[in-house]
């Protein structure tokens, strides 16, 4: 008897599955690649918030939100940043144990690491710094104008003659700043003395400019400036011009004058440089003089409980670190202050401005000890 012929539709075994190992160094490599994009995290969270308060993407959400939503995403992304780094050199050790090339990602884990926390910290912390006399913050920061370059030797010293040069950048600054200022008071409805005296300093301003710049050797050189059309981050209200006021003419405007009047006495100061910082004593102690004038009407016409509330908070909003105080040490010879006096100034002005308003009259911040003897 024959063996049944074996059925043609049964189905065959399959085949063995087919295993690819990675090596080590492959492995490796892919968690170099995942390094990379830890290293990227800073930039990205930095640029995205920059991005956030410059297009106003999200104008729901105040600047000061959009600076902590930043600090809380790059404290997370530093010590990935580490994790990166890590990756970064196991690749490189496994890729010379395995006698293989070094991968790119490895490098790149490594490098974008290191780099990108204390490049987005560092540019970070130079937006935040005082401006002399009354500032132009749009958008979350200090806004200053370009300046033209130039070949021409300055007639003093390189360091003192870029000093007068951001002063003149500040001065120009503080032009936008005034314009401003009078379309706010027009705004709310203010008297026309206050609207003159707004309109008077951006012209008085654009004087200081070019008084500046000619110490430094230059005639007026401002170039692009397009944040000086930009709007204001809000609307114009009683207590949001208090507040600008308050710190921008009644403490850094009286700090410049301080600072110009205790420089135009100095014996060693050049005669031309005197005469600038005399006539910009007098003339900054105006503008501050015009801020009060701009609270005391508003004071009198509005509610002054909500204005003063404002004011104290915008009063210990000041940072008095030492970062804050942007001086020029060594150069009081050429009319530039150092940080110690500009500190000091800065920090008179604000418990004069406290107790003027009826505030505690407690210094709200110390010197730093820091600046103490600079």
């Amino acid at each position: 008897m024959s063996e049944p012929s074996p059925d043609p539709y049964r189905e065959a075994p399959p085949p063995p599955p087919i295993v690819f190992e990675s090596t080590p160094a492959e492995r490796a490599r892919t968690r170099a690649r995942v390094g990379v994009f830890f290293g990227l995290l800073p930039i990205v969270a930095y640029g995205g918030c920059r991005g956030l308060l410059d297009d106003r993407v999200h104008a729901s959400m105040p600047s000061d939100d959009l600076a902590w939503f930043f600090a809380i995403v790059w404290l997370i992304s530093v010590p990935l940043c580490l994790v990166g780094i890590g990756f970064g050199i196991h690749a490189w050790v496994c890729a010379n144990r395995e006698r293989k090339p070094l991968p790119l990602s490895a490098v790149l884990s490594i490098l974008l690491g290191l780099i990108s926390p204390i490049a987005t910290f560092l540019h970070g912390l130079s937006n935040a710094h005082f401006a002399h006399g009354r500032r132009l913050l749009r958008r979350g920061a200090l806004r200053l104008p370009e300046v033209a370059p130039s070949t021409e030797e300055a007639p003093i010293p390189r360091a003192a003659a870029e000093g007068w040069l951001e002063n003149a950048r500040t001065e120009v600054a503080s032009v936008a700043a005034f314009t401003h200022l009078a379309n706010e008071l027009l705004a709310i409805g203010a008297p026309a003395r206050l609207i003159q005296g707004a309109l008077r300093a951006a012209q008085e301003e654009v004087e200081h400019a070019e008084l500046c710049f000619a110490i430094a050797g230059r005639p007026y050189a401002a170039g692009l400036f397009p944040e000086a059309t930009w709007a204001p981050d809000g609307p114009a209200t009683p207590e949001s011009i208090a507040s600008e006021c308050i710190v921008a003419a009644c403490i850094l405007e009286r700090a410049s004058a301080i600072v110009a009047e205790r420089l135009s006495s100095r014996s060693d100061v050049p005669k031309a440089i005197l005469e600038v910082l005399s006539r910009i004593a007098v003339e900054e102690a105006s503008h501050a003089d015009h801020g009060w004038e701009i609270i005391e009407h508003l004071r009198a016409s509005g509610d002054a409980r909500a204005l003063d509330r404002a004011m104290k908070g915008a009063i210990e909003g000041i940072d008095t670190s030492e970062r804050a105080f942007a001086g020029y040490d060594g150069l009081e010879m050429y009319g530039l202050p150092s940080r110690a006096m500009w500190a000091e100034a800065v920090l008179g002005a604000a418990r004069d401005a406290r107790a003027r308003l009826g505030f505690d009259r407690r210094q709200s911040a110390a010197i730093p000890d820091q600046l103490v003897g600079s």
